[in-house]
């Protein structure tokens, strides 16, 4: 009786099993396979990166925020003075203005404006206590 699971008999090589199993053209196959498939895969990976940053303006979006939480970390970090500063980048403008919060005489509020090419400013608005 033929052995349809190939479940080993008794006294059997398995050896032989494996070998006797494995052709040359299924690996040929399956390496092919392999290959088509990776190409494909780095084809629609490169393709889905072009085009979510197609526009230029996203870009600028995500370099706009990288920078001002580089500005918010620096002004957390270091004790400002009072007043209004400026940081000019070649996609557009950070303006900072630290000012006292009202009637709290240890917190200020930062006031960050990020304007990408002078287009409608971003605010955001933290209170900060400074030690």
């Amino acid at each position: 009786m033929d052995n349809p699971c190939n479940i080993k008999r008794k006294g059997e090589n398995p050896i032989r099993l494996i070998r006797s199993g494995l052709r040359a053209s299924t690996v040929l196959e399956a390496v092919t396979a392999s290959v088509i498939f990776l190409i494909i895969f780095s084809i629609t990976m490169g393709s889905l990166v072009n085009m979510s940053f197609k526009n230029a303006g996203s870009r600028l979006f995500v370099e706009a925020d990288k920078e001002y939480r580089a500005v918010l970390k620096e002004c957390m970090r270091e004790q400002y003075n009072t007043g209004c500063y400026g940081y000019d980048y070649p996609w557009g403008k950070i303006d900072l203005i630290i000012e006292k919060y009202e009637n709290y005489g240890e917190l200020y509020k930062v006031i960050i404006i990020t304007n990408i090419n002078n287009n409608s400013p971003v605010e955001h608005i933290h209170l900060v206590k400074y030690e």
